[in-house]
């Protein structure tokens, strides 16, 4: 599994998450044993542990993450067979379709403005142009036209592979005005790395909408 982490995963753009589920509830229970030693019932009990914690939809990542493993391994020549084969999803997931009413998305990003750069950027963004999180961290100046208020998502940063040209608002525009123009990753804190810390700052976020709402009631 350490090959596949290093040569696989590395180079998807969910490594980090592929990476967490594999220590976290893999290897901790197969650290020891070679590929061919585990069976089907292996990975049932597995994913059995991961539900009866309450946790349904982690189940399902476990799940995923495993049978990326065995089909690389089928890919390698290492197995012939996926012992993943024939196992459904623990838990049935349904897509989220809510919208923000007009007056839920003005709290939002009247909140956004309140927290400022990076997060409140970002945030700003998504809202603006109804792009992916993971591609707004990715942004970078090579790939925006200020003049031209164009932003390309290469290929590798898109969920469906394919490159994609998304126009800018004005009100994008000025978010990026305003943002470091010395730095590669433009919605980043230090410029190298894509932001940190969602879930801190998601929490702050919802404060202060809670504080919008409170302040507009």
């Amino acid at each position: 599994m350490t090959e596949f982490l290093a040569c696989h995963v590395a180079q998807n753009r969910t490594a980090a998450e592929t990476t967490r589920i594999l220590h976290r509830e893999v290897l901790p229970y197969w650290g020891s044993w070679t590929v061919g030693e585990v069976r089907k019932r292996d990975i049932i009990a597995l994913l059995d542990r991961v539900r009866e914690r309450g946790s349904l939809i982690m189940a399902n990542r476990v799940l995923a993450a495993v049978r990326k493993f065995f089909n690389w391994c089928i890919g390698r020549g290492i197995l012939e067979a996926s012992p993943c084969a024939g196992i459904s999803a623990p838990a049935r997931e349904q897509a989220r379709h809510r919208t923000l009413s007009d007056d839920e998305l003005s709290n939002v990003l009247a909140a956004a403005r309140t927290m400022g750069f990076p997060f409140g950027s970002i945030v700003e963004i998504l809202a603006h142009t109804g792009q992916r999180r993971d591609e707004a961290g990715r942004m970078t100046w090579a790939n925006v036209d200020v003049e031209g208020a164009l932003w390309v998502i290469p290929g590798e940063h898109a969920k469906n592979g394919k490159p994609h040209a998304v126009h800018l608002s004005g009100a994008v525009l000025a978010i990026l005005s305003r943002a470091p123009r010395h730095q590669k990753l433009i919605l980043s804190t230090d410029g190298k790395r894509k932001f940190q810390g969602y879930s801190k700052a998601k929490a702050r976020l919802d404060q202060f909408v809670g504080r919008q709402r409170l302040d507009t009631a």
